[in-house]
């Protein structure tokens, strides 16, 4: 039985072989290498914190920075460790935005004893609002057309929503987290919303 050395070592070998026969113009290396080398990027990111829904997004923008930068790499022997480290800069960067998001969540959950009428509250109520219709403003159509139905309109089910904006119903779960995912990083970027918590 291979030990868990040998088996880093075999895929380490694969991935090398696949990055040569993409280079050699093999159109089926990079589909395989992606299929293959997955479960390995999951790990990293379940090693970096990352929450179970966002592993997705750490495996997708690894193989997408891969498949951007592919030409740079000199080694392919070197494949699996430089897609590892990409893998891991990716985790602990989404990590670190699910962390600052929970901060902002924890933050909107607590109780507010003052009156629901103080001109304060109602200042920074707006400028939340603000930060977020900025953010919607900022989205690729395919997200802002749906986040603007899901937030800004009366609550509408997913069939009306699939029939309005011409997409299948199965679609509109993915592309609202994605959305969401968006949104957050527009609001983390946007200064005004930091200031408002941090005034």
């Amino acid at each position: 039985m291979a030990t868990g050395t040998d088996s880093h070592n075999t895929l380490a070998e694969q991935v090398a072989e696949w990055i040569r026969r993409h280079r050699t113009g093999d159109p089926e290396a990079l589909s395989e290498l992606a299929a293959c080398v997955s479960p390995w990027l999951y790990g990293i990111a379940a090693s970096c914190g990352v929450a179970r829904h966002s592993a997705d997004d750490v495996v997708q923008g690894t193989l997408e920075s891969v498949l951007a930068h592919l030409a740079k790499l000199r080694d392919a022997e070197c494949g699996l460790a430089w897609m590892s480290v990409i893998a891991r800069r990716e985790a602990i960067r989404i990590s670190r935005e699910e962390r600052r998001t929970r901060l902002v969540a924890d933050l909107e959950t607590l109780p507010i004893e003052s009156d629901p009428a103080d001109p304060e509250r109602i200042a920074m109520q707006h400028l939340s609002r603000d930060a977020l219709l900025r953010a919607i403003a900022q989205l690729p159509d395919r997200y802002r057309g749906l986040l603007s139905m899901l937030l800004l309109t009366d609550a509408l089910d997913y069939a009306t929503i699939a029939s309005r904006l011409g997409i299948p119903i199965g679609s509109i779960g993915p592309s609202r987290q994605r959305g969401f995912r968006k949104v957050r990083e527009l609001l983390v970027a946007d200064r005004d919303w930091d200031d408002a918590y941090c005034a």
